[in-house]
């Protein structure tokens, strides 16, 4: 467990220090080994999603959602960016820019499972439940193997009474997980 076994003068080490910090759930420790990183490489996208990440996991959405975007900026095409700037959006409940991000996702042509099923997510923190069935089943087209996607699926069409489709998502799920409770 000693992520600092490392050459601290090559930055690649230095950010693969924060990776495994990260990795251990050790937050802080990460933050400052890619605050490290972009003191010299201050466009290194994969140092700013990843200080995202950390401050999304320690609840600081404010800064993750600043180092998501210049993240986003420095790397357009990565699908994590927008995910991680969605979901910060979300838990400030900031409804709007939360969709207008899947929006831009979407717009340049972006598309994933993760993608998707985060959107779905977001549909439901916001009671948005038909809206999640419709981008749940598209998940569900990229990734039928996927557990929670039907567990989601379920819990949706459950909030609108259709207890013959929930049935079948749960059905689905406990299929593709039978420890799933």
């Amino acid at each position: 467990k000693n992520a600092d076994s490392y050459n601290p003068n090559e930055p690649q080490c230095v950010f693969l220090s924060g990776v495994l910090y990260s990795q251990m759930k050790e937050y802080n420790e990460a933050v400052k080994k890619f605050k490290l990183v972009i003191s010299t490489s201050p466009f290194h996208a994969e140092a700013l999603y990843h200080l995202a990440f950390c401050y999304y996991q320690v609840r600081n959405f404010e800064l993750s959602l600043n180092f998501a975007k210049k993240s986003k900026s420095a790397s357009p095409t990565k699908i994590e960016n927008y995910i991680i700037i969605a979901e910060s959006y979300m838990a400030q409940k900031d409804k709007d820019e939360c969709f207008k991000t899947y929006e831009e996702a979407k717009k340049a042509g972006l598309v994933s499972y993760q993608l998707l099923y985060s959107n779905a997510v977001a549909y439901q923190a916001f009671d948005m439940w038909q809206e999640a069935i419709d981008i749940l089943k598209k998940a569900i087209e990229l990734d039928d193997s996927n557990f929670a996607a039907y567990y989601a699926l379920s819990l949706s069409c459950l909030k609108l009474d259709l207890r013959e489709e929930a049935y079948e998502a749960l059905k689905r799920t406990l299929e593709l997980n039978p420890n799933h409770t």
